[in-house]
């Protein structure tokens, strides 16, 4: 079904968080960007066990990441 040889799971920054916005959108960048850049397939959650966190396509827009849909039906 997907041609990634891995599937990893991040988490996008937190809503209500003590460290600024830039600082930890910069981090989930740098997470992305390493996954993305080994050829793994990238699995973001939304709103794991309720705690209220910046949706995908906002923080990956934000960081202005890139994206590939990679998927076979």
């Amino acid at each position: 079904m997907f041609d990634f040889p891995y599937i990893i799971e991040i988490l996008t920054p937190l809503i209500e968080s003590k460290n600024p916005l830039t600082q930890n959108m910069e981090s989930f960048a740098e997470k992305y960007r390493r996954i993305y850049e080994h050829g793994f397939g990238v699995s973001i959650p939304d709103n794991p066990m309720g705690r209220l966190r910046h949706g995908a396509l906002e923080a990956i827009q934000f960081s202005r990441l890139p994206v590939s849909l990679s998927f076979k039906l």
